[in-house]
């Protein structure tokens, strides 16, 4: 032949080792040449990269860390050996036995390092190696240049679950989730005890656990072994309380309010230093003063800061901290501060890692409306009574049995503004009510429920109100006799109210023709309220000359 050519194509892999790192690189080979005669040429030599891949060379050892606990203190894992098995392409893993080291690098960058020796299975437990948060974990053997990759170490708990901040008896109530792993339960065993990941790891798919039938003792005895085999926590907890908009409640006027979003442990609010530090100053400046010239009321405000300060350190109420003490991570905490209207997250400090809970708003008291027994209204022309034997009010504790104390003041009437009422009554907590009638306002404390632990009443006892009505038939025409209840409930625990106030402004007769014609005319029309009240100019309109004769229209039927 004088002319030969020819067009080659294919996959082609390289794998190259400096003995630190392992390359690979996957990729197409296109190759194109030929002969003329006895001599040969090339039109075409490429290679494109398709995959390329860089690891640490292990010498053909995979190692594993399967958890490295910060709470146990242990670091678990395993290590084989991967050689070509009996059919091309597949490799066998064998596992490791010897020994190898366990590397913990800190975060200030020191390192400390702990020998082990792995079982027959090839699975090691480093116990007694002390983990924090930030620390990571690695493994290195005898011979292999490059360890294994580095693992964080953690905790076995992800969540805390605060379920109630009561702020009238002091608790908090919640868990902290535990969790129950297999390589915790090795490392618990005895080192002398080392039967291996076969005998650690036993039953671990349900259906091993669970083949046939399982009697009842079996069941109640494996329960328990789970039960045992979580690992819980057992330590302090805090609780976190944030605060908005709160007022003290003297009189009508509510005085200081908290920054909304403010954090506290249980201290005294930073606006009460702020003020506390400026008395001293300013008591200071008055001091420093010649004493002729300081009157005596001014040295007495000059002390006051000191005052204040000791009856502040004295007031400081105790941080929220208990401890969480159960077999199952639940706790319940008493003895904690908190406050009506208040958000509360229980934190705690495990190793390092921070585990936080959601924010929970405090509960503490349940208030009740307003009831009463043997109600009955009468009613004959110009008069309308109202009755009954007794009202009252219930405050119950939602834990605990500890019954409320305090008073708790009660306003109760109706108002009547479409009937000829006759001395209405003022009521102040209800402005809006113009022509009303107060069926009862009192100020009653409470007393324990009888039979009811955990809760006390307020009761009224027997009262009766009646309405007079300058018109007979405002008594008995239901357009004129229907009315707008308003009652108000107030119970003050730790400056904070937990009552209620309710007005209802309208009715039936409000809607009906009479009182929509009687209303025409008197509603201002928005936006003319500012107006001047002079005459009223109308447009110009021309009139007819003639006056058009306007007939009914036909009907048709």
């Amino acid at each position: 032949n004088a002319l030969d050519v020819y067009v080659n194509g294919g996959m082609e892999g390289t794998v190259a080792t400096d003995g630190m790192t392992l390359d690979a690189d996957v990729g197409l080979r296109l190759k194109a040449g030929g002969k003329i005669v006895s001599k040969k040429f090339t039109l075409l030599d490429n290679y494109y990269s398709l995959w390329k891949y860089k690891k640490p060379d292990y010498h053909g050892y995979d190692m594993v860390i399967h958890e490295a606990c910060a709470w146990g203190d242990y670091v678990a894992g395993e290590v084989h050996s991967l050689v070509p098995g009996n059919r091309p392409g597949v490799l066998d893993t064998v596992p490791y036995s010897g020994s190898l080291t366990v590397i913990v690098d800190h975060p200030t960058g020191s390192n400390s390092e702990y020998t082990v020796n792995t079982d027959g299975e090839g699975v090691f437990i480093a116990r007694a190696v002390p983990l924090k948060n930030g620390d990571r974990v690695m493994v290195r053997l005898a011979g292999v240049p490059n360890a294994s990759p580095a693992v964080d170490a953690t905790i076995p708990f992800k969540e805390i679950r605060l379920w109630s901040a009561d702020y009238f008896a002091g608790l908090a109530e919640g868990s902290v989730a535990g969790s129950r792993s297999k390589w915790a339960r090795l490392a618990a065993s005895p080192q002398a005890v080392t039967p291996g990941a076969a005998a650690a790891l036993a039953g671990s798919s349900p259906a091993d656990r669970f083949k046939g039938v399982i009697p009842q003792q079996e069941a109640v005895k494996r329960i328990n072994e789970f039960r045992n085999s979580l690992t819980v926590y057992r330590g302090p907890i805090e609780f976190i309380t944030q605060t908005g908009h709160t007022a003290v409640l003297r009189g009508n006027a509510p005085l200081g309010t908290a920054p909304q979003g403010s954090r506290s442990q249980g201290t005294a609010p930073q606006g009460t230093k702020t003020q506390g530090a400026t008395a001293a100053r300013t008591g200071a400046a008055q001091a420093a003063a010649p004493r002729a010239t300081v009157p005596q009321a001014a040295r007495a405000q000059a002390t006051a800061p000191q005052a204040s300060r000791a009856q502040s350190l004295a007031d400081k109420p105790m941080p929220n901290r208990g401890t969480v003490n159960s077999p199952l991570g639940t706790f319940s905490v008493s003895g904690l501060t908190f406050e009506p209207g208040q958000k509360v997250k229980a934190r705690a400090v495990i190793e390092g890692f921070t585990v936080e809970s959601e924010w929970v708003e405090t509960e503490g008291l349940l208030v009740s409306a307003i009831e009463h027994e043997d109600l009955s209204f009468s009613s004959r022309p110009g008069l309308e009574t109202v009755s009954a034997g007794n009202s009252f009010v219930v405050v119950s504790a939602i834990h605990g049995e500890t019954a409320p104390t305090g008073n708790v003041r009660m306003v109760k009437g109706a108002d009547a503004p479409h009937a000829s009422l006759t001395a209405p009554d003022p009521v102040p907590e209800f402005p809006e009510a113009k022509k009303a009638k107060v069926w009862f306002s009192k100020s009653i404390p409470l007393a324990p429920l009888e039979g009811h632990p955990g809760a006390a009443i307020a009761s009224t006892g027997p009262w009766s109100t009646a309405y007079s009505y300058m018109s007979p038939g405002d008594a008995l025409i239901p357009d004129k006799n229907r009315k707008h209840p308003f009652e108000m409930v107030t119970y003050v625990y730790k400056n904070k109210n937990l009552g209620y106030s309710s007005f209802i402004d309208e009715c039936a007769s409000c809607t009906s023709p009479a009182s929509v014609v009687e209303r025409i005319g008197k509603d201002i029309n928005p936006g003319l309220s500012e107006m001047p009240r002079g005459p009223v100019m109308q447009p110009k309109m021309t009139v007819p000359s003639k006056q058009q004769q306007v007939t009914q229209p036909k009907i048709i039927r």
